[in-house]
Protein backbone atom coordinates (compact mmCIF):
# COMPACT_ATOMS: atom_id res chain seq x y z
CA UNK A 1 0.00 0.00 0.00
CA UNK A 2 2.77 2.45 1.03
CA UNK A 3 4.72 1.65 -2.14
CA UNK A 4 1.77 2.94 -4.14
CA UNK A 5 0.90 5.96 -1.98
CA UNK A 6 4.34 7.56 -1.71
CA UNK A 7 5.07 7.82 -5.47
CA UNK A 8 1.56 9.14 -6.04
CA UNK A 9 1.98 11.74 -3.28
CA UNK A 10 5.31 12.87 -4.70
CA UNK A 11 3.81 13.27 -8.17
CA UNK A 12 0.84 15.14 -6.74
CA UNK A 13 3.12 17.49 -4.79
CA UNK A 14 5.23 18.10 -7.89
CA UNK A 15 2.19 18.89 -10.02
CA UNK A 16 0.81 21.18 -7.30
CA UNK A 17 4.13 23.03 -7.06
CA UNK A 18 4.30 23.32 -10.86
CA UNK A 19 0.73 24.64 -11.04
CA UNK A 20 1.41 27.13 -8.24
CA UNK A 21 4.52 28.35 -10.04
CA UNK A 22 2.60 28.83 -13.29
CA UNK A 23 -0.13 30.78 -11.51
CA UNK A 24 2.39 32.91 -9.59
CA UNK A 25 4.39 33.70 -12.73
CA UNK A 26 1.20 34.73 -14.51
CA UNK A 27 0.35 37.24 -11.82
CA UNK A 28 3.95 38.45 -11.52
CA UNK A 29 4.04 39.24 -15.24
CA UNK A 30 0.84 41.26 -15.30
CA UNK A 31 1.49 44.89 -16.33
CA UNK A 32 1.81 47.42 -13.50
CA UNK A 33 0.38 50.86 -14.23
CA UNK A 34 2.06 53.89 -12.74
CA UNK A 35 0.08 55.91 -10.22
CA UNK A 36 0.93 58.90 -12.43
CA UNK A 37 -0.48 57.31 -15.59
CA UNK A 38 -3.67 58.79 -17.09
CA UNK A 39 -5.54 55.62 -16.12
CA UNK A 40 -3.78 53.93 -13.15
CA UNK A 41 -5.87 50.76 -13.26
CA UNK A 42 -3.71 48.32 -11.28
CA UNK A 43 -2.93 50.93 -8.62
CA UNK A 44 -6.61 51.77 -8.27
CA UNK A 45 -7.72 48.19 -7.67
CA UNK A 46 -4.72 47.19 -5.54
CA UNK A 47 -5.15 50.10 -3.15
CA UNK A 48 -8.88 49.52 -2.82
CA UNK A 49 -8.11 46.24 -1.07
CA UNK A 50 -5.86 48.11 1.38
CA UNK A 51 -8.72 50.24 2.74
CA UNK A 52 -10.03 49.51 6.20
CA UNK A 53 -13.39 47.70 6.03
CA UNK A 54 -16.58 49.74 5.98
CA UNK A 55 -14.91 53.15 5.70
CA UNK A 56 -16.13 54.24 2.24
CA UNK A 57 -19.24 56.43 2.06
CA UNK A 58 -19.44 56.64 -1.75
CA UNK A 59 -18.20 54.33 -4.50
CA UNK A 60 -17.72 55.67 -8.03
CA UNK A 61 -17.75 53.55 -11.19
CA UNK A 62 -17.31 54.24 -14.88
CA UNK A 63 -14.87 54.44 -17.75
CA UNK A 64 -11.90 56.80 -18.16
CA UNK A 65 -14.45 59.61 -17.99
CA UNK A 66 -15.17 58.52 -14.42
CA UNK A 67 -11.44 58.22 -13.67
CA UNK A 68 -11.06 61.86 -14.69
CA UNK A 69 -14.28 63.25 -13.19
CA UNK A 70 -14.58 61.69 -9.72
CA UNK A 71 -12.01 62.95 -7.20
CA UNK A 72 -12.53 61.41 -3.75
CA UNK A 73 -9.91 63.75 -2.28
CA UNK A 74 -11.86 66.84 -3.37
CA UNK A 75 -14.91 65.27 -1.75
CA UNK A 76 -13.09 64.55 1.50
CA UNK A 77 -11.13 67.80 1.76
CA UNK A 78 -14.17 70.01 1.15
CA UNK A 79 -17.07 67.93 2.51
CA UNK A 80 -15.63 65.33 4.88
CA UNK A 81 -17.11 62.50 2.81
CA UNK A 82 -15.02 59.39 2.14
CA UNK A 83 -15.17 58.07 -1.41
CA UNK A 84 -13.27 55.70 -3.66
CA UNK A 85 -13.16 55.77 -7.45
CA UNK A 86 -13.25 52.26 -8.95
CA UNK A 87 -13.54 53.53 -12.53
CA UNK A 88 -11.07 52.24 -15.13
CA UNK A 89 -10.30 52.80 -18.80
CA UNK A 90 -13.24 51.78 -21.05
CA UNK A 91 -15.02 50.15 -18.13
CA UNK A 92 -18.47 49.10 -19.31
CA UNK A 93 -21.43 48.31 -16.98
CA UNK A 94 -20.80 44.53 -16.82
CA UNK A 95 -17.37 45.18 -15.32
CA UNK A 96 -18.77 47.91 -13.06
CA UNK A 97 -21.38 45.44 -11.81
CA UNK A 98 -18.86 42.75 -10.92
CA UNK A 99 -16.59 45.25 -9.19
CA UNK A 100 -19.57 46.54 -7.22
CA UNK A 101 -20.23 42.99 -6.08
CA UNK A 102 -16.58 42.59 -5.14
CA UNK A 103 -16.46 45.91 -3.32
CA UNK A 104 -19.40 44.93 -1.13
CA UNK A 105 -17.28 42.15 0.39
CA UNK A 106 -15.37 44.77 2.38
CA UNK A 107 -17.27 48.06 2.13
CA UNK A 108 -20.81 49.20 2.94
CA UNK A 109 -21.21 52.44 0.96
CA UNK A 110 -24.27 54.59 1.43
CA UNK A 111 -24.18 55.78 -2.19
CA UNK A 112 -22.98 54.30 -5.49
CA UNK A 113 -22.48 56.57 -8.53
CA UNK A 114 -22.04 55.37 -12.12
CA UNK A 115 -20.80 57.55 -15.00
CA UNK A 116 -23.16 56.87 -17.92
CA UNK A 117 -21.01 57.18 -21.05
CA UNK A 118 -20.74 53.43 -21.72
CA UNK A 119 -24.47 52.75 -21.52
CA UNK A 120 -24.60 53.32 -25.27
CA UNK A 121 -22.58 51.76 -28.07
CA UNK A 122 -18.98 52.93 -27.88
CA UNK A 123 -18.06 53.71 -31.48
CA UNK A 124 -14.75 51.78 -31.43
CA UNK A 125 -16.46 48.57 -30.29
CA UNK A 126 -19.85 48.80 -31.93
CA UNK A 127 -20.06 45.04 -32.49
CA UNK A 128 -18.40 43.93 -29.22
CA UNK A 129 -20.85 42.29 -26.78
CA UNK A 130 -19.08 43.89 -23.80
CA UNK A 131 -18.87 47.27 -25.58
CA UNK A 132 -15.12 47.40 -24.91
CA UNK A 133 -11.89 45.58 -25.74
CA UNK A 134 -10.64 42.46 -23.97
CA UNK A 135 -7.50 44.39 -23.03
CA UNK A 136 -9.60 46.77 -20.96
CA UNK A 137 -11.63 43.90 -19.50
CA UNK A 138 -8.42 42.22 -18.36
CA UNK A 139 -7.05 45.45 -16.88
CA UNK A 140 -10.09 45.53 -14.61
CA UNK A 141 -10.56 41.82 -13.87
CA UNK A 142 -6.96 40.64 -13.50
CA UNK A 143 -6.37 42.69 -10.30
CA UNK A 144 -9.57 41.33 -8.72
CA UNK A 145 -8.91 38.81 -5.97
CA UNK A 146 -10.10 35.26 -6.47
CA UNK A 147 -13.58 34.72 -5.11
CA UNK A 148 -16.95 33.42 -6.37
CA UNK A 149 -17.50 36.94 -7.79
CA UNK A 150 -14.44 36.72 -10.03
CA UNK A 151 -15.22 33.15 -11.09
CA UNK A 152 -18.76 34.15 -12.01
CA UNK A 153 -17.49 37.27 -13.81
CA UNK A 154 -15.18 35.16 -15.97
CA UNK A 155 -17.98 32.74 -16.74
CA UNK A 156 -20.44 35.46 -17.73
CA UNK A 157 -18.09 37.51 -19.89
CA UNK A 158 -16.98 34.37 -21.73
CA UNK A 159 -20.62 33.50 -22.35
CA UNK A 160 -21.30 37.03 -23.63
CA UNK A 161 -18.27 37.02 -25.94
CA UNK A 162 -17.25 33.59 -27.18
CA UNK A 163 -13.90 34.94 -28.38
CA UNK A 164 -12.86 35.13 -24.71
CA UNK A 165 -11.38 31.97 -23.15
CA UNK A 166 -11.83 31.31 -19.45
CA UNK A 167 -8.58 29.37 -19.04
CA UNK A 168 -6.63 32.51 -20.06
CA UNK A 169 -8.13 34.31 -17.05
CA UNK A 170 -7.41 31.42 -14.70
CA UNK A 171 -3.85 31.18 -16.00
CA UNK A 172 -2.63 34.71 -16.87
CA UNK A 173 0.73 33.28 -17.96
CA UNK A 174 -0.94 32.44 -21.27
CA UNK A 175 -1.67 36.13 -21.89
CA UNK A 176 1.53 37.54 -20.43
CA UNK A 177 4.08 34.79 -21.15
CA UNK A 178 6.41 37.06 -23.15
CA UNK A 179 6.33 40.06 -20.81
CA UNK A 180 9.43 38.89 -18.93
CA UNK A 181 11.56 40.88 -21.35
CA UNK A 182 9.83 44.14 -20.31
CA UNK A 183 9.95 43.67 -16.55
CA UNK A 184 12.66 45.83 -14.99
CA UNK A 185 13.38 47.78 -11.83
CA UNK A 186 11.36 50.76 -13.08
CA UNK A 187 8.20 48.70 -13.52
CA UNK A 188 8.65 46.89 -10.21
CA UNK A 189 9.06 50.25 -8.45
CA UNK A 190 5.57 51.24 -9.59
CA UNK A 191 4.17 48.95 -6.92
CA UNK A 192 5.36 51.45 -4.29
CA UNK A 193 3.65 54.50 -5.82
CA UNK A 194 0.58 55.90 -4.08
CA UNK A 195 -2.61 56.57 -5.96
CA UNK A 196 -5.26 59.21 -5.27
CA UNK A 197 -8.17 56.96 -4.32
CA UNK A 198 -8.68 56.07 -8.00
CA UNK A 199 -8.65 59.62 -9.38
CA UNK A 200 -6.30 60.73 -12.16
CA UNK A 201 -6.16 64.52 -12.72
CA UNK A 202 -5.81 66.03 -16.18
CA UNK A 203 -4.67 69.58 -16.89
CA UNK A 204 -5.16 70.10 -20.60
CA UNK A 205 -7.80 71.86 -22.67
CA UNK A 206 -8.17 70.48 -26.17
CA UNK A 207 -11.64 71.89 -26.80
CA UNK A 208 -10.87 75.54 -27.48
CA UNK A 209 -13.29 76.74 -30.13
CA UNK A 210 -15.34 73.52 -30.00
CA UNK A 211 -19.06 74.39 -29.95
CA UNK A 212 -20.94 73.16 -26.89
CA UNK A 213 -24.39 74.00 -25.67
CA UNK A 214 -26.25 72.22 -22.85
CA UNK A 215 -29.72 71.10 -23.81
CA UNK A 216 -33.22 71.64 -22.55
CA UNK A 217 -35.82 68.88 -22.47
CA UNK A 218 -37.79 69.89 -25.56
CA UNK A 219 -38.94 66.50 -26.87
CA UNK A 220 -39.21 62.85 -25.77
CA UNK A 221 -37.35 60.98 -28.53
CA UNK A 222 -34.79 58.55 -27.14
CA UNK A 223 -31.81 56.51 -28.27
CA UNK A 224 -31.96 52.96 -26.92
CA UNK A 225 -29.18 51.83 -24.64
CA UNK A 226 -27.02 48.92 -25.72
CA UNK A 227 -29.09 45.93 -24.43
CA UNK A 228 -26.31 44.20 -22.49
CA UNK A 229 -25.31 47.52 -20.93
CA UNK A 230 -28.89 48.15 -19.83
CA UNK A 231 -29.12 44.64 -18.42
CA UNK A 232 -26.11 45.18 -16.15
CA UNK A 233 -27.20 48.71 -15.28
CA UNK A 234 -30.43 47.17 -14.02
CA UNK A 235 -28.48 44.59 -12.04
CA UNK A 236 -26.45 47.36 -10.41
CA UNK A 237 -29.61 49.25 -9.50
CA UNK A 238 -31.26 46.11 -8.11
CA UNK A 239 -28.17 45.12 -6.10
CA UNK A 240 -28.03 48.58 -4.55
CA UNK A 241 -31.71 48.42 -3.69
CA UNK A 242 -31.23 45.01 -2.05
CA UNK A 243 -28.33 46.37 0.01
CA UNK A 244 -30.04 49.64 0.97
CA UNK A 245 -27.62 51.73 -1.09
CA UNK A 246 -28.68 54.84 -2.99
CA UNK A 247 -27.79 54.39 -6.68
CA UNK A 248 -27.11 57.50 -8.78
CA UNK A 249 -26.39 57.77 -12.51
CA UNK A 250 -24.17 60.69 -13.53
CA UNK A 251 -23.31 62.16 -16.93
CA UNK A 252 -20.48 64.65 -17.15
CA UNK A 253 -20.31 67.49 -19.72
CA UNK A 254 -19.54 66.23 -23.22
CA UNK A 255 -20.47 66.84 -26.85
CA UNK A 256 -21.08 63.08 -27.17
CA UNK A 257 -24.23 63.17 -25.03
CA UNK A 258 -27.51 63.88 -26.80
CA UNK A 259 -30.97 64.68 -25.50
CA UNK A 260 -32.06 61.30 -26.91
CA UNK A 261 -29.54 59.58 -24.62
CA UNK A 262 -30.66 61.70 -21.69
CA UNK A 263 -34.27 60.67 -22.27
CA UNK A 264 -33.38 56.97 -22.30
CA UNK A 265 -31.47 57.22 -19.03
CA UNK A 266 -34.19 59.36 -17.49
CA UNK A 267 -36.79 56.73 -18.37
CA UNK A 268 -34.65 54.01 -16.76
CA UNK A 269 -34.04 56.15 -13.66
CA UNK A 270 -37.76 56.79 -13.25
CA UNK A 271 -38.56 53.11 -13.72
CA UNK A 272 -36.07 51.98 -11.06
CA UNK A 273 -36.56 54.92 -8.71
CA UNK A 274 -32.92 56.09 -8.89
CA UNK A 275 -31.50 59.59 -9.30
CA UNK A 276 -29.97 60.84 -12.54
CA UNK A 277 -27.68 63.89 -12.56
CA UNK A 278 -27.01 65.11 -16.09
CA UNK A 279 -24.52 67.97 -16.18
CA UNK A 280 -25.41 68.51 -19.86
CA UNK A 281 -28.89 69.62 -18.89
CA UNK A 282 -29.05 73.41 -19.10
CA UNK A 283 -30.72 73.79 -15.72
CA UNK A 284 -27.88 71.92 -14.00
CA UNK A 285 -25.07 73.27 -16.19
CA UNK A 286 -25.97 76.93 -15.80
CA UNK A 287 -27.62 77.10 -12.40
CA UNK A 288 -25.70 74.61 -10.31
CA UNK A 289 -22.38 73.80 -11.94
CA UNK A 290 -20.80 77.14 -12.94
CA UNK A 291 -19.03 75.20 -15.71
CA UNK A 292 -17.24 76.56 -18.77
CA UNK A 293 -16.73 73.79 -21.32
CA UNK A 294 -13.75 75.33 -23.13
CA UNK A 295 -11.79 75.74 -19.89
CA UNK A 296 -13.07 72.82 -17.83
CA UNK A 297 -12.93 69.91 -20.30
CA UNK A 298 -9.74 68.09 -21.19
CA UNK A 299 -11.22 66.89 -24.50
CA UNK A 300 -14.67 66.32 -25.95
CA UNK A 301 -15.52 63.71 -23.30
CA UNK A 302 -13.25 64.05 -20.25
CA UNK A 303 -13.20 66.77 -17.62
CA UNK A 304 -9.85 68.27 -16.67
CA UNK A 305 -8.99 68.91 -13.02
CA UNK A 306 -10.59 72.36 -12.97
CA UNK A 307 -13.80 70.83 -14.32
CA UNK A 308 -13.56 67.98 -11.83
CA UNK A 309 -13.40 70.44 -8.93
CA UNK A 310 -16.73 71.89 -10.09
CA UNK A 311 -18.31 68.46 -10.61
CA UNK A 312 -17.23 67.33 -7.13
CA UNK A 313 -18.46 70.56 -5.57
CA UNK A 314 -21.90 69.90 -7.03
CA UNK A 315 -21.84 66.22 -5.99
CA UNK A 316 -20.57 67.07 -2.51
CA UNK A 317 -23.55 69.34 -1.87
CA UNK A 318 -25.86 66.73 -3.36
CA UNK A 319 -24.49 63.99 -1.09
CA UNK A 320 -24.94 66.14 2.00
CA UNK A 321 -28.34 67.60 1.17
CA UNK A 322 -30.07 64.85 -0.82
CA UNK A 323 -28.43 61.67 0.45
CA UNK A 324 -28.07 62.60 4.10
CA UNK A 325 -24.33 61.91 4.37
CA UNK A 326 -22.48 63.60 7.21
CA UNK A 327 -18.91 64.94 7.35
CA UNK A 328 -16.41 62.93 9.35
CA UNK A 329 -12.67 62.39 9.63
CA UNK A 330 -10.66 59.41 8.42
CA UNK A 331 -6.88 59.13 8.47
CA UNK A 332 -6.82 57.12 5.24
CA UNK A 333 -8.01 60.15 3.31
CA UNK A 334 -6.40 62.80 5.52
CA UNK A 335 -2.97 61.20 5.07
CA UNK A 336 -3.23 61.70 1.29
CA UNK A 337 -4.03 65.41 1.42
CA UNK A 338 -0.42 66.57 1.15
CA UNK A 339 0.40 64.19 -1.73
CA UNK A 340 -2.81 65.21 -3.49
CA UNK A 341 -1.95 68.89 -3.22
CA UNK A 342 1.59 68.27 -4.48
CA UNK A 343 0.37 66.47 -7.58
CA UNK A 344 -2.28 69.07 -8.33
CA UNK A 345 0.24 71.90 -8.01
CA UNK A 346 2.75 70.04 -10.18
CA UNK A 347 0.10 69.41 -12.84
CA UNK A 348 -1.06 73.02 -12.86
CA UNK A 349 2.54 74.28 -13.07
CA UNK A 350 3.29 71.96 -16.00
CA UNK A 351 0.12 73.11 -17.77
CA UNK A 352 1.04 76.77 -17.37
CA UNK A 353 4.57 76.09 -18.64
CA UNK A 354 3.18 74.47 -21.79
CA UNK A 355 0.94 77.47 -22.44
CA UNK A 356 3.91 79.80 -22.21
Amino acid sequence: MKKWIFPFARRAMFLLALLSSIVWLGFAMQPQDSALAPFPNTVTFREFYELKPNTVDVLFFGSSIGVAAFSPMELYNNYGITGYNLSSAEQSPPISYFWLQEALHTQRPKVVMLEAFFLFNYFDYYYKPLNTSETRVRQALDPMRWSPVKINAIREICELDESYHAFEYYFPIIQYHDRWKYINAEELSKKDERGLMGYSPGFETHVKGMPYEPFERLYDDKLEMQPVMQQYLARMAELCQEEGIQFVIVKTPTTAHLLEKHNAIREFADQYGVDFIDFNESEVYYDGLDYWYEDDNNDAEHTNHWGTVKVMDYLGNYLLEECGLEPHEDDQWASLSELYQQRIEAGEEAALSEEE
